[in-house]
């Protein structure tokens, strides 16, 4: 019993495979072939590279040419066409098929010819060529009387097709519609020069109704030229349009303004409208689009630090600690004594060093006339204080070395100097240049920066507070109360006659002043907790001084000497 069961279901598979390679294979192929049947055009439309389309409707006839990835419009005018209309013009071609059709022969049989399907003198007639094959064209005839459909005349003229009417929708959208809105074809992504955004200058209109009185591309009033890979695009704005003739009318404080264009080599008139603003960036390019940052460098990288400055031993702040963090990396001073002394190093206050490092990966020039000049003369450079620079910084850099193609990553570091010269005017404004040693004739910036401070990053934080209250109470030194008429080499303090004990000397440039001006103070030993006698020769005057310069001075006079909290006594 199971053996027959078993010879059944064997003769029921070997039938079964015999139907399905027989019978199923052969209905797949007769679907693709009515598939095929059906479409009204093959490889000639595969890969389109030039399109033709004449209408008998005013305006609506245009040619296309495909050039390498993209499609232009070749007439009525040269410009870029709208990737997607394209698109729509030959999605519909490739799967244009028919609903149904007839043979052209069979037409005389029923008293009837081409023209009773408007396609003896068709509305509209479409030529297109893949590759270097010839021509194909295809007579576009009416709109049949059911249905949304219509007569299309195959390209040998044998038969006529219904289909619907799509393909005559895309192929009358109107110049408007294909021509690209953009001026540029360059994308912002493959710029090599100026970067425009080539949404923000849409053309307006191609058929201005007041023609400019000159073409744009023979007196522009302003050239913007595009660099992209391996081309260029340039585009000349002539005059403004004027405000009755301007497709969107622009008001005195609107933010756009009309102009007529014309793009390089190519004959086309038009007019964009552009944002006020990018024309004032591009009249001012030189200033408007430069790098307005004079240091570029990585606070990490920076293994040691040269301040100068005038009448003062140079300054130079080390990094000890290579492998460490910005954060975290130790710097120490080594400072310049008199000659034939071995440099003095002292520990040095890392947040202060990484506040000037910051200050500098910042240093800019100003916003309003940053850009001085590009070659200053000599006696610019001697006019803005660079001949005796209020200060000189050099930053000493660390970076990997490159390593050779292939070769694994190099350990090797290359050391590289950046240096920074800081002068003032007469009236005390800020100057900067880079590289003078290198560059002597380099750009000249207006800055904002405040180069007293760059001495005190290298100090101890109690120091550096100290010197931070003492030099504002410089600038603006007040008395107490005068305890004399005039100046005097000796001065009473408590009873006694004594001779002064210090002396503070502090260099002012004044704004005007060709030279620095010393200014000296003398002081008492102090008298009391919160009273001390200063003199001064200049102003010929002797008087006490407020607290807090007092207690800016006493760091500075009392600190060598103060013993520290006592020890606790031992029990």
């Amino acid at each position: 019993m199971r053996t027959k069961v078993t010879l059944a279901l064997v003769f029921l598979n070997v039938a079964l495979f015999f139907f399905i390679f027989k019978f199923e294979r052969q209905w797949a192929v007769d679907v693709t072939a009515r598939n095929a049947n059906s479409r009204v055009l093959g490889p000639e439309a595969a890969d389109i590279r030039s399109l033709e389309l004449t209408s008998t409707a005013p305006g609506g006839s245009f040619s296309l040419a495909r050039r390498g990835e993209a499609w232009w419009l070749t007439k009525p005018l040269e410009w870029p066409a709208n990737p997607h209309a394209v698109n729509s013009i030959l999605h519909e071609l490739q799967l244009l098929e028919n609903v149904s059709s007839f043979v052209v022969k069979d037409l005389a049989n029923n008293n009837m010819s081409l023209a009773d399907y408007g396609l003896d003198h068709p509305k509209l007639t479409i030529a297109f060529a893949s590759g270097d094959a010839a021509p194909t064209t295809l007579r576009i005839g009416d709109v049949t009387n059911i249905g949304n459909r219509l007569y299309i005349l195959s390209p040998d003229g044998a038969r006529i097709h219904v289909v619907a009417r799509g393909l005559a929708d895309s192929l009358s959208l109107g110049l408007d519609k294909l021509r690209a809105d953009s001026v540029f074809t360059i994308q912002p992504f493959e710029a090599r020069g100026l970067l425009v955004e080539a949404r923000v200058l849409p053309a307006q209109s191609f058929s201005p109704a007041v023609p400019p009185a000159t073409l744009p591309s023979a007196d522009p009033k302003l050239r913007v030229t595009h660099e992209g890979n391996n081309r260029r695009e340039t585009l000349f704005l002539g005059d403004p349009v004027p405000l009755a003739a301007a497709a969107a009318p622009a008001s005195s404080g609107s933010a756009a303004v009309e102009y007529y264009a014309q793009l390089e080599g190519r004959p086309a008139v038009f007019t964009v409208a552009v944002p006020t603003a990018l024309v004032e960036v591009l009249r001012n390019a030189q200033v408007s689009l430069r790098e307005r940052r004079l240091l570029e460098f990585d606070p990490r990288n920076v293994t040691a630090v040269s301040l100068t400055a005038p009448n003062q031993p140079p300054l130079v702040l080390q990094r000890i600690d290579a492998g460490a963090t910005a954060a975290e990396a130790t710097w120490q001073i080594v400072r310049r004594g008199d000659a034939g002394s071995a440099p003095q190093p002292l520990a040095a206050d890392r947040a202060a060093v990484q506040r000037l490092l910051e200050q500098l990966t910042l240093l800019s020039a100003k916003e309003t006339d940053g850009f001085v000049r590009d070659a200053p003369t000599n006696a610019d450079l001697e006019n803005w204080g660079f001949n005796r620079p209020e200060r000189e910084l050099t930053l000493t850099l660390a970076t990997p070395a490159a390593a050779a193609p292939g070769a694994a990553p190099s350990t090797a570091l290359t050391t590289t100097t950046t240096t920074v010269q800081l002068g003032t005017d007469a009236q005390g404004a800020l100057y900067a240049r880079l590289d003078p040693l290198t560059n002597p004739k380099g750009y000249i910036y207006a800055v904002e920066f405040d180069y007293r401070r760059t001495a005190l990053a290298a100090e101890p934080p109690a120091r550096r507070d100290a010197l931070e209250k003492l030099l504002a109470q410089l600038r603006a030194p007040r008395a107490k109360r005068f305890v004399q008429d005039t100046f005097t080499e000796r001065v009473t303090v408590a009873g006694d006659d004594r001779p002064w004990s210090y002396r503070l000397d502090a260099t002012v440039s004044l704004p005007g002043a060709d030279q620095p001006k010393t200014r000296s103070l003398l002081f008492t030993e102090r008298v009391g907790g919160a009273q001390l006698l200063a003199g001064s020769r200049e102003f010929d005057a002797v008087f006490e001084i407020e607290q807090p310069l007092l207690d800016a001075l006493w760091l500075f006079v009392y600190g060598p000497r103060d013993p520290g909290v006592p020890a606790e006594p031992k029990k």
